[in-house]
C-alpha cells in the first residue's frame, strides 16, 4: 500500500491543466557544469493549489478538506493516521488547521 505525502498531493494538483506548465524544467549551469532546477512555484500558483484544498473557502485547510481532496485524486488508501502525521508537520501553530502561511512554509 503506497503512502502519499503532503508534497506528493500538491505535485499531483500542480500537474492539472489549470496550472501553467513551464517549457523548460531544467537548465545547465555552465559555470558549475551541473543541472539545476529553473522553475519554482510562484505565490499565485501556491495560492491556487491552496484554494483547491480549501473547499469551504474559510482560508484554512481542515483534515476533512484534505481527505476530500485525496479522495478526489484517487488516494483513498491514505489512512487517517497518515493525514494526522501530515498535519503534525504542517500545522505550525497547533490550531488543527493549515493556513496559507503554513502551507507555503512546507514547500
Amino acid at each position: 500500500m503506497s503512502r502519499m505525502s503532503f508534497l506528493d498531493v500538491q505535485y499531483s494538483l500542480s500537474k492539472r491543466k489549470f496550472f501553467r506548465i513551464p517549457s523548460r524544467m531544467l537548465s545547465i549551469d555552465r559555470q558549475n557544469f551541473c543541472i539545476v532546477p529553473v522553475y519554482q512555484q510562484t505565490v499565485e500558483e501556491m495560492r491556487q493549489v491552496f484554494n483547491e484544498y480549501d473547499i469551504n473557502k474559510d482560508s484554512k485547510i481542515s483534515k476533512e478538506e484534505y481527505k476530500a481532496i485525496l479522495t478526489a485524486l484517487g488516494k483513498v488508501d491514505l489512512l487517517t493516521e497518515d493525514v494526522q502525521k501530515i498535519f503534525e508537520v504542517a500545522d505550525l501553530d497547533g490550531d488543527r488547521f493549515i493556513d496559507f502561511k503554513e502551507f507555503v512554509e512546507v514547500q
